[in-house]
């Protein structure tokens, strides 16, 4: 989603969005159109004929490069080992500056407690952060703790906050 630059043969053509395609009339000739997402351009070489329309579509191609046009963070997997959770976060800034990106995690839970044998409900909260250079992405760890029992039943850790600097 978004709108993002055209150029054709490294002149500014104007501005083409996800729904709203760009029209345009060019000389004949062989020319190379580009669009640019961040720091991904993707080009194509069109020869141009006097009373034929050409198309370009560079919608699956800006799918795959463009797929986040803000800085964000994601969960990519997450496990349990014993009475902690480790949940694996991608840190990713589509940015022409380097970032520092954090993000709060949160992840409720249900165990037996050993002194009473009695089910509890609580919740583990973590906060990790990661500086990503520009364009980059970065995959980070967090390992949340779970209060000492047995027979954990978890729900699946969430994103409750994401901040950049």
């Amino acid at each position: 989603m978004g709108e993002f630059p055209v150029s054709v043969d490294n002149v500014s053509a104007g501005r083409v969005a996800t729904h709203r395609p760009l029209t345009l009339l060019i000389e004949e000739g062989n020319h190379t159109v580009e669009v640019c997402c961040c720091a991904v351009c993707e080009q194509e070489n069109v020869t141009i004929v006097f009373g034929e329309q050409r198309v370009i579509d560079f919608s699956e191609r800006a799918k795959k490069n463009c797929e986040f046009l803000e800085p964000t963070v994601r969960i990519v997997d997450y496990f349990v080992s014993g009475d902690e959770i480790t949940v694996n976060l991608e840190f990713i800034n589509p940015t022409m500056n380097d970032l520092t990106l954090s993000a709060k995690v949160s992840c409720g839970y249900s165990f037996i407690e050993s002194r009473t044998n009695n089910r509890v409900g609580s919740s583990a909260t973590g906060q990790v952060f990661s500086t990503v250079n520009a364009y980059d992405r970065v995959t980070k760890p967090l390992k949340l703790y779970l209060a000492s029992g047995s027979n954990y039943i978890y729900e699946i850790p969430t994103i409750t906050q994401i901040s950049s600097q």
